[in-house]
């Protein structure tokens, strides 16, 4: 019940009332994993990214094959620009849900920003475009890993197919035209971690 509530305020961006509830329901059931998750939430929208972390881990530990878990640590660690514990929670993920489009393309931007291993990220936003064809970051981040592999022209094919998803989309027309004027900045290209689906 008590986690519940949490949800429900979480919705709610009440995150100090949430957080107690989901305290409340850990005192309970001290591993009831969706508790800790839902903790983990508040904490992270509460920018208390430490205690998050830490809860993240906690659900996890308690409920190993729990993918959502394993993703949101991931992301909060791409944010918070630890590559190295992104890459390891996102392996995670894959490992138990491996149709989870956005951490295909977190992934992707992991290798490609932070380890320029552009080859593999080619690899994951192939596999997320698979999973999810109209999915325009996805083909952004394929054509910036083909640009930095000197690949120009299937750079701008991928480039074009992001603009076919976003045809008025600034950022894309603007990686666009970067990519024909052979300007994109040495390295690396803003990378959209956290993306819109819209």
């Amino acid at each position: 019940a008590w986690a519940n509530r949490g949800n429900h305020l979480y919705r709610l961006e009440r995150f100090e009332e949430a957080l107690v509830a989901f305290e409340r329901s850990i005192k309970i059931q001290e591993n009831f994993y969706p508790a800790w998750y839902g903790k983990a939430n508040v904490l992270s929208a509460l920018g208390r990214y430490d205690a998050a972390i830490d809860s993240y881990k906690k659900t996890v530990k308690i409920k190993p094959n729990f993918y959502l878990g394993w993703r949101d640590q991931g992301a909060l660690f791409a944010y918070l620009d630890k590559p190295y514990e992104a890459l390891i929670s996102f392996n995670q993920v894959i490992r138990y849900n491996a149709n989870d489009f956005a951490v295909w393309y977190l992934r992707g931007n992991i290798l490609t920003k932070n380890f320029q291993e552009y080859e593999e990220a080619i690899a994951a936003y192939n596999k997320a475009i698979q999973l999810k064809s109209d999915f325009a970051d996805a083909w952004i981040g394929k054509g910036e890993a083909f640009y930095r592999l000197g690949n120009y022209e299937k750079a701008r094919e991928a480039a074009k197919e992001a603009v076919k998803l976003k045809p008025n989309d600034p950022e894309v027309l603007s990686f666009l035209n970067a990519l024909e004027e052979h300007s994109l900045p040495p390295f690396p290209v803003e990378s959209i971690l956290f993306f819109s689906e819209d």
